[in-house]
């Protein structure tokens, strides 16, 4: 830091709370170098702050140091008191400001007070409201209730009406109750309670609206049905049924809940699919309502030739019929053969694919023989169709042309 010279400025600040310099009361000073080399003024150091005592009449202070967060106490003389606040002994303290907070008023004679309450709750007294910073009939300002004659706390009506379930019974000023409506019903839509406060004039913050029952959607009309009941609140019921020949699936009567949602979904009308009973080399599950799904299994050996499974499933739609065509089963087949591919001729006679145990004689056509030595050539093969595999065994192999 360099020398100060000629009117170079120093500022000096108390930072400590509660500190000041004491000749004019402040926090800071300011120095500035004159021509002569010195600063002007006395270096003054900071020192603990002290409030001067208020002048007061017809009262006493009883004081400590009257230093910073010291306390003080006030107490009027014999027959006088602090006015509105109805007591003689107030207490007061030292701030860093360098004065005291909270000093009370003047003490004045008990005989000329006005009767006028000055409490955190509001008061009828003698028939007026009057307005104080007392908070309970009990505690440490109890002795000031003690005082008051003809004084009761406000409050407001008793909340009434149907079923309404309140957080308290209290009725006092400034109580906040939350006023809730019976299961089912709503003061508007989506509120189903409200918090309302007691204030001074003996009135609720706000009026209740009536709890009126919750409505549901409307549930709307199943086709081909008709429907019983144009009302849909809260315990509200429907009924539902069906046109000439059809038949309800599902519950034909249901309730609008107190969470604005039916009991049950909406029935449907339907038709009944016919029972599989005479399948071919099959049997299914014995189902025929509406939405129900049966499943079909083939007999031992046979099966659902295209899609090679041995099992099936189908759903009965509204229109009476299975959602799955071709549910009988046919004998388990191997695979047909093909003559343009083999070059040759076989003796099954089967219309269809060969069924399990087929046995076959495949014959190469002229100029065709199957792959082997050259010395003996072979112009037939024979294979029957497996049970197990439902394939060819031995292997049907192609036959080729003749060198």
């Amino acid at each position: 830091m360099q020398e100060p010279v000629y009117e170079d400025e120093l500022t000096y600040a108390c930072i400590k709370i509660g500190y000041h310099v004491a000749s004019d009361n402040t926090k800071t000073r300011t120095y500035r170098c004159g021509a002569d080399k010195s600063w002007g003024v006395a270096y003054e150091p900071c020192t603990l702050i002290h409030c001067p005592l208020p002048p007061y009449e017809h009262a006493s202070i009883a004081e400590t140091d009257r230093e910073f967060d010291s306390w003080a106490t006030v107490t009027c003389d014999t027959g006088y008191e602090y006015g509105d606040l109805i007591t003689t002994t107030e207490i007061m303290q030292c701030q860093d400001s360098g004065s005291y907070a909270d000093i009370p008023p003047d003490c004045q004679s008990s005989a000329l007070l006005p009767v006028t309450l000055r409490v955190e709750r509001t008061m009828e007294l003698h028939g007026k409201l009057q307005h104080a910073f007392l908070l309970e009939e009990h505690g440490p300002w109890a002795h000031l209730i003690r005082r008051l004659r003809g004084v009761t706390i406000v409050h407001c009506p008793e909340l009434t009406g149907g079923n309404l379930t309140v957080s308290t019974n209290e009725t006092s000023w400034l109580t906040e109750v939350m006023v809730t409506c019976p299961l089912g019903s709503e003061f508007l839509p989506d509120q189903t309670s409200l918090n309302i406060t007691c204030h001074a004039n003996s009135e609720w913050s706000a009026s209740l609206p009536e709890c009126s029952r919750v409505r549901c959607p409307n549930p709307g009309y199943p086709e081909h049905g008709k429907r019983v009941g144009d009302e849909f609140r809260y315990h509200d019921y429907v009924t539902y049924s069906c046109g000439y020949g059809r038949e309800l699936y599902g519950k034909a009567t249901i309730m609008c809940t107190h969470d604005k949602t039916w009991s049950r979904p909406v029935p449907v009308c339907v038709k009944h699919c016919p029972m599989l009973l005479d399948l071919q080399y099959a049997v299914a599950v014995p189902v025929n309502e509406y939405n129900q799904m049966t499943t079909i299994w083939c007999f031992p050996n046979y099966e659902y030739i295209l899609a090679r499974s041995t099992m099936k499933t189908s759903v009965c739609t509204a229109d009476k019929v299975w959602d799955t065509t071709e549910l009988d089963c046919d004998l388990r087949r191997c695979r047909a053969l093909d003559p343009g591919r083999s070059h040759a001729t076989w003796n099954y006679t089967e219309t269809l694919l060969p069924v399990f145990g087929t046995y076959v004689l495949v014959t190469c056509n002229i100029g065709y023989m199957l792959p082997g030595t050259d010395d003996a050539p072979r112009k037939l093969q024979h294979a029957s169709c497996s049970k197990d595999t439902m394939t060819w065994a031995p292997p049907i192999v192609d036959c080729e042309g003749e060198d």
